[in-house]
């Protein structure tokens, strides 16, 4: 009689096991699914959004002294949610970096011990007036960007920051926005195209506005690394109106 229950309980956890075993399938194949229709095999699509974000890509954020806040945790944040690998690269070292808004941030390295591990798939910079001066002013910054430009791999930069492409002279005669507040500056310049849009591409450069398209640029960022499926898979986990 024992020996019976014993079996039956048994039978029982791997039936149930195996129902188990079936929830990662179901969720991944449940677009497939309409209200009231059955579930599916999983989809080319999803079979495809998943190789795309299991796929490993880099991106290097420098981050400086009085930089925006927002414009860099969101880039960070977003672009982790995608899988890809995101080194936040203090400008002056590893030491702790207070940003505009007085949010103190803790770098993963130095930028100096960050460029030895040779070119990213993109590199990052956030604006804030004080940040995007530091960055300008930097010539370890002008060296990454050039030899990210020249390598053939996505510069990026949002809000005042786009100073800096001005300052070391990246991406000459192509179109870019920044905050308004640098505008002036950049336009008077000559040597760029300035558009008044949200996120601007053109070719391997993206810029941006400001801390409210954060999220905007860092989608941008995803769709330009993984395509344009994975970015879009992210938008609604995070219930974002884009």
């Amino acid at each position: 009689m024992r020996l019976a229950l014993a079996v039956n309980v048994m039978k029982a956890a791997v039936a149930l096991s195996g129902r188990f075993s079936d929830i990662p399938s179901l969720y991944n194949s449940h677009q497939n699914a309409g209200i009231g229709g059955s579930v599916t095999t999983e989809s080319t699509d999803t079979r495809r959004r998943s190789s795309s974000l299991t796929s490993r890509m880099s991106a290097l954020l420098i981050l400086a002294a009085g930089a925006e806040e927002m414009e860099m945790v969101i880039s960070v944040d977003v672009l982790r949610r995608a899988q890809i690998s995101v080194t936040v690269a203090g400008l002056s070292g590893t030491e702790p970096i207070t940003c505009s808004r007085n949010v103190v941030i803790v770098p993963d390295k130095s930028l100096e011990e960050a460029a030895k591990q040779g070119l990213y798939d993109v590199v990052i910079m956030p604006g804030g007036n004080g940040g995007a001066q530091n960055l300008a002013g930097s010539e370890k910054v002008g060296e990454i960007l050039k030899a990210h430009e020249s390598g053939g791999k996505i510069v990026a930069a949002i809000c005042a920051a786009p100073i800096a492409l001005l300052s070391h002279g990246i991406a000459k005669g192509k179109t870019l926005t920044s905050h308004p507040a640098v505008k002036d500056k950049i336009v008077a310049a000559g040597i760029y195209r300035y558009s008044e849009e949200r996120v601007v591409q053109d070719g391997n450069l993206i810029t941006s506005r400001g801390p409210g398209t954060a999220f905007e640029f860092a989608l941008a960022l995803v769709e330009a690394l993984k395509g344009k499926e994975v970015a879009d898979f992210l938008i609604p986990p995070m219930l974002l109106k884009v």
